[in-house]
Order: structure tokens, then sequence, then C-alpha cells
């Protein structure tokens, strides 16, 4: 953090503990893992939903 008062600026460090960092690391871990798992179920939802569009998946004998 810089603080300045007329001519005269100090720069007086943040302390950052250990702990914070190895939180940030873990909680970008777990979004970036969130995200894929998210990201695979929208794929998977989608090949489902197309497949059960597709004449090629459906039963032929349930034709209208």
């Amino acid at each position: 953090m810089i603080t300045c008062a007329k001519s005269d600026c100090q720069i007086s460090p943040k302390i950052i503990r250990l702990s914070e960092i190895k939180q940030n690391i873990v909680n970008s871990r777990n979004n970036r893992q969130k995200s894929r798992s998210h990201d695979i179920n929208c794929k998977g939802l989608l090949l489902t939903v197309l497949a059960q569009q597709s004449a090629i998946f459906q039963d032929p004998c349930n034709r209208n």
C-alpha cells in the first residue's frame, strides 16, 4: 500500500502470510476443477440430447 502526503511518499509493505498463499492456491485449484467438471457435464448432457433426437439412436419399431 502506498500513502502519499504532499511530496513525501511512504510504502508500507502488506504482510502476506504463507497460509493465505496456500489457501489461495487451494481455492484456485478447486475452482479450476469445478469448472472442468461443469464443462464435462454440459458436454455429456448435450451429447445425450443430440443422441435422443438422432434417428440412428431411436428404436426403429417405435416410429410414428
